[in-house]
């Protein structure tokens, strides 16, 4: 079979997709989320107790249509455990008023810990992330963004509540569609609201003053992915970093929060300071890409491997 013929076909031909999943799982209600991606329900199915994420759109551009049409195929085919997982989609075609009009459905997996939620009832047991937690955490999430530069040329807008936990595979999943603030709320959420990680690069923080900035969605994914660890190791929102007065990020503000991430996790895990900071460079032209770092670090195995044999030897130091 010629795939690259198939595609061409799906991208050039639009054709009604069908799913059954909404007879059986059923509308409980709508719910927040990225408005720009659609609109976010929660269905359940009554027999087993199940919830799954709805998200639908629609479209009167026929290239949108085939866009949206050919990135749902193939992320409901993707297999990369990295990331939400897409479970079905269907599209439908009307006419009206000499319009044409594409509406999508598509449904996932439900989300139901995000790292926000779980930073916040650690800071309640007044608990840390363990440097093991946070060297998962990075090495998931990577593999996550190394699937959304391939797919996408980036995430774009990683935050703390975009990554979620899956505790029955024990699996940390990124995902483009989440239950917080639309992109478009940004500088609100910056510098008006309380609450809260501040997860926000420097180039994003001059965008939302210029607009003129160019970005590149997954270096600006790295740089979050860097501040996500920093705040879930020293559990602190970040807002420390953003001056209301300015405008801008405090940059010096970042080095002292990077020198305590160090001074509580370099002894036991090197390699993870090192990590984060090579994801907090500052100058976007000199930050490494997802699939990039990937081939510059060990697998999650060998680190674990050396990780565990430098504590070996500190214990028998100490001893």
């Amino acid at each position: 079979m010629n795939i690259g013929r198939v595609l061409d076909n799906i991208r050039t031909e639009l054709r009604d997709r069908q799913t059954k999943i909404e007879d059986t799982f059923k509308f409980i209600r709508d719910i927040k989320g990225d408005k720009k991606c659609g609109d976010h329900a929660i269905l359940q199915n009554p027999n087993t107790g199940e919830l799954i994420l709805r998200i639908s759109r629609k479209t009167d551009d026929r290239e949108q249509a085939k866009t949206l049409f050919h990135r749902y195929n193939s992320r409901m085919q993707a297999s990369c455990p990295a990331i939400l997982r897409c479970i079905d989609f269907s599209m439908k075609h009307e006419n009206a008023w000499c319009s044409n009009f594409f509406y999508f459905n598509v449904y996932f997996e439900y989300p139901f810990h995000d790292l926000e939620s779980e930073m916040k009832r650690k800071l309640q047991d007044r608990v840390r992330f363990t440097h093991e937690e946070l060297t998962e955490i990075f090495y998931q999430a990577l593999d996550g963004l190394c699937f959304f530069q391939n797919e996408m040329n980036g995430h774009g807008k990683l935050q703390a509540f975009s990554i979620f936990f899956d505790e029955n595979n024990r699996m940390f999943k990124v995902s483009e569609y989440f239950l917080g603030m639309p992109r478009g709320d940004y500088f609100k959420f910056l510098y008006l609201e309380k609450g809260g990680i501040k997860i926000f690069a420097p180039e994003l923080v001059e965008f939302l003053q210029r607009r003129s900035v160019v970005i590149d969605d997954s270096k600006l994914d790295m740089f979050h992915l860097g501040l996500i660890l920093l705040a879930l190791g020293l559990c602190n929102d970040l807002s420390c970093l953003y001056d209301r007065t300015k405008f801008g990020m405090n940059l010096e503000e970042l080095k002292k929060l990077i020198l305590s991430f160090k001074d509580i996790y370099e002894a036991q895990n090197p390699l993870l300071v090192s990590i984060v900071e090579g994801l907090l460079v500052v100058d976007p032209s000199k930050r490494a890409l997802p699939i990039e770092t990937r081939k510059m670090i060990p697998s999650y195995y060998s680190f674990i491997q050396v990780i565990s044999k430098n504590l070996v030897q500190s214990e028998n130091e100490f001893h």
